[in-house]
């Protein structure tokens, strides 16, 4: 049958048909893939085109005649259906995927980078406790034993002192036999670079002492002949007195010229309560060594050196073992050969200072003391070859109760240095170790004393040079990981972009031949408005689409989705319908294939 419509006057027909229901199903399941078409399945859309061409074939009730209608195909693609193609290119699930890996990159590489810093940091921290722990121990053994071989030769002092034979008198008026190999013996032991005897002498019994010093020196000539030198032509007589040491008190500096004036303030009390009624002594060398150059130096008062006198008069208040503060005593070394230059703990800018040991008049810790034996030594000697070749930049501040304080930055693999003061990075200063150094004074300043006994300590600091010689992850890692991980992103997105614009593509290509299809079996207004309503469903959530699709799938019936479309028919109040019919058709048309 053939249908005259009227172009004006149309209105939308409220009825619906099922075949533009039907069609419409066809165009969503080939522009959404999840609604049960694969646009790259050929053999579905084959079908699915097969089916669409037969929805509008309609058959004439009465007659059978079949009529086919047909518009010429379009491969144009309208510009509403340009605009609303990305509706069903689903790229949302490619999207979440690509910002999931992000943030979980973002969040491994946050991790990854404070894993890093805090596994550095406490290996540094572990590093430098087990390092400072290790320079301690180190220190103090080498501290134990130089007090230990200056304490045997104080024992050693009393017990000739009290020997009738070897010293009739006794102290002060005693001497050591083979001064010299014994002064060697605890050099090579301790490290120490000079070894001296210094008995006490009160000033009344001055000339008593220098007459028994005269006579008893002996001893040099028994040094020079060990050392297979001329005693004959190279020994020297000592001082037949006792004299000063070299120095001009208004040439003094205000420190050293406070310190007499502190100890002459207190000396002759506490001269009194260590047994000297006099209230005035001396202390002149009585031996020194080892490879003495000359004798001149025997004989000098060291009580008349501002150090030495401070110093000795603690020990005598205390009864304690000694370490000065540190000091210049070319005075004293300059009588002695010199090891090597090689030898670098040696050179003039060292740090040295003396430890006096006292020498008692018997073996009781209470006795009076007699004497002292002094080592004059680098600091180099406790803290030399403390850390291993790999390890540099370990400051070490040495410091004391009297307010005395210098650095010795530590290396093992190149010259270690001292510093005048604390010259510590306060940014190491949360990882400081601290240890006592030397005696700790048994008394404080409440028990009545008079001099200032200063304990030493040791307060070790890290540094930027220390964090660099342990192994701590290298920096180049770090950089290294963020590279890798901006460049797997970098390929992850552009991968994802590569698939996203092949998937549109795809798409595009298939939109097109969908239009096709429908504007060839229906009028281009009609396919429009199909794919318009297609466009629009395919626009709903996929959980929906997709329940839809199970729904549709087992039932064949209409569904409530379908029902509710808007109908495709227009109205025509006026219009007029001619019927006819070709005469023959039905009999011509059953010889041959459809």
């Amino acid at each position: 049958s053939i249908r005259f419509t009227h172009p004006k006057n149309t209105q939308t027909d409220p009825t619906s048909t099922n075949t533009t229901t039907m069609l419409e199903d066809k165009i969503i399941k080939i522009k959404d893939p999840e609604m049960g078409l694969d646009p790259n399945d050929d053999h579905a859309m084959t079908e699915s085109l097969k089916d669409s061409r037969s929805v509008s074939r309609s058959y004439d009730d009465d007659d059978d005649d079949l009529t086919e209608s047909h518009h010429s195909m379009s491969t144009s693609v309208p510009s509403n259906y340009r605009r609303q193609s990305t509706n069903f290119i689903n790229i949302e699930d490619g999207s979440y995927i690509i910002f999931a890996v992000l943030f979980i990159a973002t969040l491994v590489f946050m991790v990854a980078i404070y894993l890093i810093v805090r596994s550095n940091q406490m290996k540094f921290e572990s590093e430098l406790e087990s390092y400072s722990r290790e320079f301690n121990d180190f220190a103090q053994s080498n501290r134990d034993n130089l007090f230990s071989q200056l304490h045997s030769a104080t024992m050693e002092v009393t017990a000739l002192s009290m020997d009738s034979k070897q010293a009739p008198e006794g102290a002060p008026k005693t001497t050591i036999l083979n001064y010299d190999r014994r002064a060697l013996d605890i050099a090579n032991e301790t490290g120490l670079d000079m070894v001296l005897y210094v008995p006490i002498v009160e000033t009344s019994k001055k000339s008593e002492y220098e007459s028994y010093a005269v006579q008893s020196q002996g001893w040099i000539a028994q040094d020079f002949f060990y050392r297979g030198l001329n005693a004959s032509n190279d020994v020297e007589a000592i001082p037949e007195r006792i004299y000063d040491y070299n120095l001009d008190r208004d040439l003094l500096t205000a420190e050293e010229q406070g310190d007499f004036e502190a100890t002459d303030a207190y000396i002759e009390e506490i001269l009194k309560k260590s047994g000297y009624k006099s209230g005035s002594i001396m202390t002149p060398i009585a031996q020194f060594g080892p490879s003495l150059l000359n004798s001149s130096l025997a004989m000098m008062d060291l009580f008349t050196h501002p150090v030495f006198r401070k110093e000795m008069l603690v020990s005598l208040e205390y009864g304690l073992p000694v370490i000065s503060e540190p000091s210049n005593f070319s005075f004293l070394l300059d009588h002695i050969e010199q090891p090597s230059a090689d030898d670098s703990h040696y050179l003039n800018d060292t740090k040295r200072s003396f430890i006096l040991d006292p020498v008692r008049e018997t073996f009781g810790d209470d006795s009076k003391i007699v004497g002292f034996i002094i080592g004059v030594t680098s600091w180099e000697t406790f803290f030399e070859f403390a850390l291993p070749p790999t390890v540099n930049g370990m400051n070490v501040v040495v410091d004391n109760t009297c307010e005395l304080a210098f650095t010795f930055v530590a290396n093992g693999g190149k010259p270690s240095t001292f510093v005048e003061g604390d010259i510590h990075d306060p940014r190491y200063a949360p990882y400081r170790h601290s240890y006592d150094f030397g005696i700790q004074s048994p008394r404080n300043d409440d028990d009545g004393v008079l001099s200032r006994y200063c304990s030493y300590g040791l307060t070790i600091y890290g540094s930027d040079s220390f964090r660099e010689s342990i192994d701590l992850i290298d920096p180049s890692i770090w950089s290294g990981l963020i590279v890798v991980i901006f460049v797997v992103l970098a390929v992850m997105f552009f991968l994802n972009d590569l698939v996203h614009q092949r998937k549109q593509d795809k798409a595009l290509e298939q939109a097109k031949r969908l239009e096709a299809i429908v504007t060839s079996v229906f009028p281009k207004e009609v396919g429009l408005r199909l794919i318009e309503q297609a466009n629009h469903e395919a626009g709903q959530p996929a959980s929906t689409r997709k329940s839809l699709n199970t729904f549709l799938a087992k039932n064949s019936a209409m569904s409530d989705a379908q029902r509710r479309r808007k109908p495709i028919a227009d109205l025509f109040p006026n219009t007029t319908v001619m019927f006819a019919d070709i005469v023959g058709f039905t009999a011509w048309s059953s010889t041959r294939e459809p």
